[in-house]
């Protein structure tokens, strides 16, 4: 299994996580220290180890990027727990020459978080030649085409199974009202869960629930990522109730914490694809 398909994996059980942390409160004598996850309080703490230092599709989404881009983005398909492909912004899509055409239908009654509708022309605009995947990975794409509102056809030089490669967080749909009228990046626009709220460079990422969601909406108000470089100081971060969520524990400390079980919070050790992380109860 390659390295990009395991990083979809844990995107993706990351979004699972997050989303069943929104409907679960925490007791109020374990709350986590400041404005964290409990009675008077519907927000999600979680500790990364990078800033996201680029929101644009022209760039790839390195580091733990993903982990807060797949909050506020969303791409056209899926994978499920078992890699199994799951309609995501398309509902369905087909292929009539095995692989060189690709057709996708996409849903209606959604917008993007700036109340712009999601449409044919967003998803040409999210992948462009400008976009770093027709760049870098999806070379072979010679036309994206708006066939109508909710049709896209992809056509490429040689046969490809195109709805795995667009599962990846890092090319997801974005709104065409992430530029300015210069063309100009100013805001990350998806529609996802979460909207973009503030950045703090290299402390804090904040996004607030978006409840124009097509989807189950999240109870969560907020989720505020804490850029903590150090797996240690993340760590302690964790067990002193700074923290709700930890994206990844270093292995000489599962043991230790698995062992504890309860922390403020009330909180557990869980895995991610090989990964420890910490999730609420």
């Amino acid at each position: 299994m390659d390295r990009n398909f395991k990083f979809i994996l844990l995107t993706c059980m990351l979004l699972a996580v997050i989303g069943a942390s929104a409907c679960i409160g925490g007791d109020k004598d374990e709350t986590a220290k400041g404005d964290s996850f409990g009675e008077n309080s519907q927000d999600l703490v979680v500790g990364i180890s990078s800033d996201v230092n680029n929101w644009y599709l022209d760039k790839f989404a390195d580091g733990d990027a993903r982990f807060v881009w797949s909050q506020v983005y969303e791409t056209l398909v899926r994978l499920d727990s078992n890699l199994n492909i799951t309609p995501g912004l398309a509902e369905s899509w087909e292929t009539p020459d095995n692989g060189t055409t690709w057709l996708f239908h996409l849903r209606k009654n959604v917008t993007f978080h700036d109340g712009t509708p999601f449409n044919s022309d967003s998803v040409v605009f999210s992948y462009s030649n400008k976009s770093y995947v027709r760049q870098a990975v999806l070379k072979p794409i010679k036309s994206v085409e708006a066939i109508d509102n909710y049709t896209v056809k992809f056509v490429l030089q040689k046969p490809m199974p195109l709805p795995f490669y667009l599962t990846h967080v890092a090319w997801p749909i974005m709104g065409p009202g992430c530029l300015d009228k210069a063309g100009n990046f100013v805001k990350p626009v998806g529609t996802g869960p979460f909207k973009f709220e503030s950045q703090t460079k290299d402390q804090e990422i904040v996004l607030t629930r978006n409840d124009a969601y097509w989807g189950n909406k999240s109870l969560l108000d907020k989720v505020i990522f804490k850029v903590i470089p150090d797996p240690s100081t993340q760590v302690m971060a964790f067990e002193n109730g700074e923290l709700d969520m930890i994206i990844k524990v270093p292995e000489y400390d599962v043991k230790r914490l698995e062992a504890k079980k309860r922390y403020p919070g009330s909180k557990e050790v869980k895995y991610l694809y090989g990964f420890p992380s910490i999730q609420l109860r």
